[in-house]
């Protein structure tokens, strides 16, 4: 962790819980200052400008900013595209595409001035249609076919600028041959659960859209604009573009996530049954339930059906883009922006920008109230589809929304306001329950992501190619300063006051200090994050000044119109220099004729419906299934502790709780509204270890522990192949159901540690013993990196792996977990199979940095610990130490009658006498009459002096009757310099 003098860490923590930013002690809340701080260079660097910029009075006066950028900001985004590509990409082909669509857009501007939009129409159809239907005989690759088409049809264009009759027959042919492709998407055939029934809305809608286009087309031709050939109509080259960017999905097939796909059913489910937000919450809104509404079209509700209809709400969502963003960008800059916005199974870009353009066309209508309504309601609807997402986006768009009221007076805006509100108001009267929800709803989860996530990847940047990456990811952070520049003019005339620009650029700053927590708040995968920030704001921001109003009250009189739309699209070419997460159309992103009925095998369960899946996934719902179907009744449930949501969906049995997945039952007040109703009606059986989802390694125990203390307080486990439930402890007579023969030896798991060998291509682990002397080759390690290692040769202390450790790990201390047959068979060998952790991280330096702020959730009342011993140390002081050995370590007895599970909390301060050097440390535990072993022990490293170490989350130590000493080992690095331990306590939960 990167340690800075002058810079105090923010990265408290206000509840026992795990994150990102928690576990390895992050000073989250700096980089979220990175923002705001940025906005006020801007502002500062704004005012320089425009001081110096009324200085030169002998520089020629332009309209605008607008009129000068367009021929110098291609030639930038060409740059920033070769720079950044060329150095995060790796796969020239994006790389390629991009930059001859912008040299094609230079050509084309320099060739058509003005007049540039209807002939990079016709282009981009043409080509589109040559990639599609060469993919119709065959699995190509769309960007080769689109490169090799489109710069031959760029200067084709060019050379037949003048004959405005061929160029207009040639696009009518395009345009009938467009709608054609469209046409050509339907009917959708799959296997359902009953006989294929034949076409459903959702062909309707197909061919509606295929209709659409050819009379487009033909309306077109016959107008002035198409006679002159001046511009093309915008709905046939949004349906040009989506014949490029719909991914393949043919045969269909079930996603082995069960988590992120579960959460798409059980919203599926939870609309059907209207339960959505009342008793039952999706943490990414209503959106994900939109496959659900697909699948009521096309008459199909199970698994398959539901992932049928989010491709074609995905579809939708993106053709009613496309077509919005090319009628007010043109065709170009729409293209080359719609690029980037690519759905995702956890970015829902183009959903997101749709709402956006959703809100800012509410300010349309032209009566007061009518427009107040309109963007109330958008907004709301926005909150609703998208959560957390939805409020950054709704707040700015609904400011701009107000911005671009027709008149902007002050009745006016009242009035507006006014409706608004009623509108709202009406709302909460027709769905309370769903307001209710989804307001708690919010207001939890925004607290405890706060709290959660945070960043340090703003100061990882080692080379130019990481710089890069974080600085086009972080593009968002400049949208102010780009508005600025575009709106501001030297010399400013009438209709160009200060306020008036101030209020222009509000909306803009507000979307970027709404959507910097999202963008910059995650250790995990934070750049992607940070560029669907860059693609949301850069868009707004398009759409924002190309506004008519904007553009009628900050253009001169006179002024070239297009002048200003094509500044800022020019600019926004920039955007497409995201990092490649953002895919520039997928390898196999056409939509080809489906397979034919009856080629796909059949599923084992009725709700998961015909569809391909791997054969491992199908062999594990099915054993669950077996387990379950012998020990519940038809109309009882079960508990899922793994975060595989979907096989709620899978074995048709109810959610017995709102938040179905335990990893997002994280914040305190979730874990609680899922106990009260398990407190209701607890359900007989607990799914616990099924191959878990468990992102970052974060077990039930750290991140959700209230759920997992009333998992061993009520239920007991048992095996059933290689699963484990937990029964209800007054239902232990169910398993007699159970055959014996589902049942497996238990295993004991153990948790060790050892160091990778810095600079030796013989030998890779040193371990201590008494491992060190039990292990043989043909021996498995189990790394946290999620790699099974044999032991390929033992030498004392010296292990040799393969496959290798990775380079980059030399001499540091890696964690590891062994398996073999338990001598017992108590619960909490059972438990502790799924639950033992052996490495807590630097988590018990964040709680204990932030135990000021936990005093809400950690007992007051402390038992102080005697020290009993120690080894390799000698006293120095108070609580100081000199290191006389390897590894220091210190005994301390355990006051008897202290219940070990309401007493799991250990307090210590422990450090190196020299400042910023971390030593490493192993908390073990024994009861009486047994011996200290790497099965009841942890490790942590103290990244703070004060450590709270959750030694509740072990299982051996919850369930233990009582422990009769805790032994204190620490690990020092080599400048230590001595070692100051004390006011080591045992403390609980509240």
């Amino acid at each position: 962790m990167v340690v800075y003098k002058n810079m105090p860490h923010m990265g408290f923590v206000s509840e026992l819980t795990v994150g990102g930013a928690v576990y390895h002690d992050a000073n989250k809340a700096r980089d979220l200052w990175i923002a705001p701080v940025a906005i006020v260079l801007q502002i500062a660097a704004a005012l320089v400008a425009l001081g110096w910029a009324r200085r030169l009075s002998s520089v020629p006066r332009f309209d605008t900013f607008a009129e000068y950028a367009p021929s110098h900001a291609v030639l930038v985004a060409v740059l920033v595209l070769l720079l950044s590509l060329a150095a995060i990409a790796g796969d020239l082909v994006p790389l390629a595409i991009l930059i001859l669509l912008g040299l094609g857009v230079v050509l084309l501007r320099a060739g058509f001035g003005i007049a540039w939009t209807a002939p990079f129409g016709l282009v981009f159809s043409l080509s589109a249609l040559f990639a599609w239907g060469c993919n119709q005989f065959g699995i190509l690759d769309v960007r080769l076919l689109l490169s090799a088409a489109y710069l031959p049809l760029c200067l084709a264009a060019l050379v037949l600028r003048g004959r405005t009759r061929l160029l207009r027959a040639a696009y009518g042919l395009t345009g009938l041959a467009l709608a054609g492709a469209t046409a050509r998407a339907a009917p959708v055939l799959w296997m359902p659960t009953s006989a294929y029934a034949g076409p459903t809305v959702i062909d309707a809608v197909i061919w509606i859209a295929a209709a659409g286009v050819a009379v487009q087309t033909l309306m077109f031709l016959r107008s002035p604009a198409g006679k002159s050939f001046s511009r093309t109509p915008a709905f046939p080259l949004a349906a040009a573009f989506l014949l490029l960017a719909v991914f393949r999905q043919s045969p269909f097939g079930l996603p082995f996530d069960d988590y992120h796909y579960g959460e798409r059913l059980l919203a599926a489910r939870a609309l059907w049954e209207g339960r959505l937000f009342e008793t039952f919450f999706s943490p990414h809104g209503f959106s994900d339930a939109l496959g659900g509404l697909g699948a009521l079209l096309i008459g199909d509700r199970s698994a398959i059906g539901v992932a049928i209809g989010k491709i074609y709400a995905d579809v939708f969502i993106l053709l009613i883009l496309a077509w919005q963003m090319v009628r007010q960008l043109g065709p170009a800059p729409a293209i080359l922006l719609l690029v980037a916005l690519q759905p995702n199974l956890i970015f829902p870009v183009p959903l997101v920008v749709l709402m956006i353009v959703a809100i800012l066309r509410s300010a349309t209508p032209r009566n007061d109230y009518a427009a107040g309504a309109a963007i109330a309601l958008a907004a709301a609807t926005t909150i609703f589809l998208l959560n957390g997402i939805g409020v950054a986006i709704a707040v700015p768009s609904a400011l701009a929304a107000l911005f671009l009221f027709r008149d902007g007076t002050r009745r006016g805006l009242v009035r507006a306001c006014c409706a608004g509100a009623i509108c709202a108001l009406a709302l909460f009267a027709a769905f309370p329950r769903a307001f209710l929800g989804e307001i708690a709803f919010l207001a939890t989860s925004a607290r405890t992501n706060a709290v959660l996530y945070g960043n340090n990847f703003v100061v990882r940047a080692s080379d130019l190619a990481s710089l890069v990456e974080i600085g086009t990811a972080l593009m968002f952070l400049l949208t102010p300063m780009l508005a600025f520049a575009l709106l501001v003019r030297p010399g400013q005339s009438r209709g160009h006051s200060w306020t008036w620009i101030g209020l222009a650029v509000l909306p803009v700053v507000a979307l970027v200090l709404l959507l910097a927590p999202y963008a910059l708040g995650r250790l995990d995968v934070s750049l992607p994050r940070a560029s669907f920030a860059t693609a949301v704001t850069l868009v707004f921001l398009a759409f924002w000044i190309t506004a008519p109003q904007i553009r009628d009250r900050f253009l001169s009189p006179g002024a070239p119109r297009t002048g200003f739309v094509q500044a800022g699209i020019a600019a926004l070419l920039l955007v497409t220099a995201l990092p490649t997460f953002l895919h520039v159309w997928a390898s196999v992103p056409l939509m080809p004729p489906p397979a034919p009925l009856g080629a796909l095998p059949p599923a084992p369960l009725p709700a998961m419906g015909m569809a391909q899946a791997d054969r491992a996934h199908l062999d594990l719902i099915a054993s669950v299934k077996r387990t379950t179907d012998a020990l519940l009744r038809p109309d009882e449930t079960y508990l899922d502790l793994t975060n595989r949501n979907a096989l709620y969906f899978y074995l048709d049995r109810a959610i017995p709780v709102p938040i179905s997945g335990a990893y997002n039952a994280a914040p305190r007040a979730f874990q609680e509204l899922n106990l009260a109703y398990l407190a209701a009606n607890p359900p007989p059986l607990a799914l616990v270890g099924a191959e878990n989802f468990e992102h970052d390694g974060y077990t039930l125990p750290l991140r959700s522990f209230l759920l997992y203390r009333d998992l061993l307080e009520r239920y007991r486990p048992f095996l059933a192949g290689s699963i484990l439930y937990g029964i209800r402890s007054d239902q232990t007579d169910r398993l007699t159901a159970l055959p014996a023969a589902a049942r497996r030896p238990v295993t004991s798991v153990t948790c060790h540690s050892g160091t990778a060998i810095a600079g030796d291509t013989t030998w890779s682990l040193r371990v201590q013993e008494p491992l060190a002397g039990r292990l043989v080759p043909g021996d498995f390690l189990n790394f946290y990196d999620g790699v099974a290692r044999t032991v390929v040769a033992v030498h004392g202390e010296m292990v040799r792996l393969t496959p290798p450790l990775p380079p980059d790990v030399s001499g540091a201390r890696l964690p590891f977990k062994t398996e073999a047959p338990a001598t017992g068979r108590d619960d909490a060998d059972l438990w502790a199979q799924v639950f033992n952790v052996c490495d807590f991280g630097r988590l018990p330096s964040a709680w204990g940095r932030s135990l000021a702020k936990l005093s809400g959730a950690v007992g007051a009342t402390r038992f102080p610990l005697p020290q009993a011993g120690m080894t390799d140390a000698t006293r120095a002081g108070d609580g100081r130490y000199r290191i006389v050995g390897r590894q220091p370590g210190f005994l301390y007895d355990v006051p008897a009658g202290l219940n070990p599970a309401q007493n799991g909390l250990l307090v210590l301060e422990v450090r190196c006498a020299v400042k910023r050097r971390m030593p490493h440390i192993e908390i073990a535990w024994r009861g009486a009459g047994q011996g200290f072993s790497a099965e009841r022990s942890v490790w942590f490293a103290a990244s703070f002096p004060v450590n709270l170490v959750p030694l509740d989350a072990a299982p051996r130590w919850f369930l233990a009757p009582s422990i009769a000493q805790i032994r204190i080992t620490v690990e020092p690095p080599a400048d230590c310099g001595g070692l100051i331990l004390r006011d080591v306590a045992l403390t609980g939960r509240l």
